[in-house]
């Protein structure tokens, strides 16, 4: 039986590294070939399956490949890695036989109707002890009980992800004036830095914490991303849907034509409101930022939450904080009732 397992995470939490770590221990062990393709495209998926068919000599067509692995009755491992374009049909790509072992890494939510029964794993942030070795590793210091508790405060604050836990150990190690005691302070006054450095790995990882953030940021539609830089000025946990609710049947009533005409802010969130009047829905935004792994969505509270490292990376979008800001306290007082009781002013 062929067996498909699929890890589904936000950029940035260790999927890809996860699977080559289970490569490693397994090498020699339980596999009798491993093959790695990079799932970023069609063109590299295609590229990846000529090479195998070139070096095997079965030809250099997908289906060439897809065959000779169907004929290969032994138990070998097939990687799809970074499986995150919606457009993809990686069913294309997976040979069609009843043995053999794929591990498909994705950001996208619906990859995991591609798993086995009982074979989808939902990847999520280390746990602190994790986070902390992490750190310490590559940061290069020894784990006393101080050590331990600098690096219980950095990733406390980094939310255990584990591509920002290990570029601030990275940047540590890399930077004399930087150590566990100061790296949190550095971090307040420099964040863009910091979630653009790029740590030199022998992996070849190439991304920064933004850019990895930026891949999922970029495929949002235009409404969606104005709603992330929105809730960038709340706090990032339990944000209610029903603010936004509130806010869009506010009529504005209470002002004058001229004060409305007047005021820029005004225009912005009538414009941002407008957004969701017609075929787009709240409904459609949470859907859509869940997809690609963005957002944690409590459908009993109906409240959003997001990472604090991503809410930090919205942030970095931002062109204009200022107007961006205003809209978000318009916001507020436009889903605030006049009402006289203490539950007229509970979400």
């Amino acid at each position: 039986m062929q067996h498909v397992v699929t890890i589904v995470a936000k950029g940035g939490t260790g999927k890809t590294q996860v699977a080559l770590r289970f490569v490693s221990e397994n090498l020699y062990s339980r596999f009798t070939h491993i093959w790695f393709f990079d799932a970023t495209s069609d063109a590299t998926l295609v590229a990846g399956f000529k090479k195998l068919g070139k070096a095997t000599g079965v030809g250099e067509l997908v289906n060439d490949v897809q065959d000779f692995l169907g004929r290969m009755h032994k138990d070998w491992l097939v990687i799809f890695d970074n499986a995150d374009d919606p457009n993809i049909d990686l069913s294309k790509y997976i040979p069609q036989c009843n043995h053999g072992n794929v591990i498909i890494t994705s950001r996208l939510t619906e990859v995991h109707q591609m798993a086995s029964p009982g074979f989808h794993l939902d990847f999520s942030d280390l746990e602190q002890s994790e986070a902390v070795d992490l750190l310490l590793k590559h940061a290069h210091e020894n784990s006393d009980n101080d050590n331990q508790q600098l690096a219980s405060d950095i990733v406390d604050a980094l939310g255990y992800q584990a591509l920002a836990v290990a570029t601030a150990g990275a940047y540590i190690a890399s930077t004399a004036t930087c150590t566990l005691s100061n790296y949190l302070s550095l971090f307040k006054q420099r964040c863009s830095k910091f979630l653009n450095y790029k740590m030199k790995s022998l992996d070849g990882y190439q991304k920064t914490v933004f850019s990895a953030f930026q891949l999922s940021f970029d495929e949002l539609s235009p409404s969606t991303k104005l709603f992330m830089q929105i809730c960038a000025f709340f706090h990032h946990t339990a944000i209610p849907i029903e603010l936004f609710y509130r806010a869009s049947a506010f009529t504005g009533d209470d002002l004058s034509p001229e004060e409305n005409e007047k005021t820029p802010v005004i225009k912005e969130l009538n414009h941002f409101i407008s957004l969701y009047l017609h075929d787009k829905s709240w409904d459609d935004t949470i859907d859509e930022l869940s997809h690609l792994s963005l957002t944690m969505y409590d459908p009993g509270a109906k409240t959003l939450s997001f990472h604090p490292i991503l809410h930090r990376c919205i942030q970095e979008t931002l062109i204009d904080k200022k107007v961006v800001w205003h809209i978000a306290q318009l916001l507020l007082a436009c889903a605030t009732p006049f009402g006289s009781t203490e539950a007229d002013y509970k979400f």
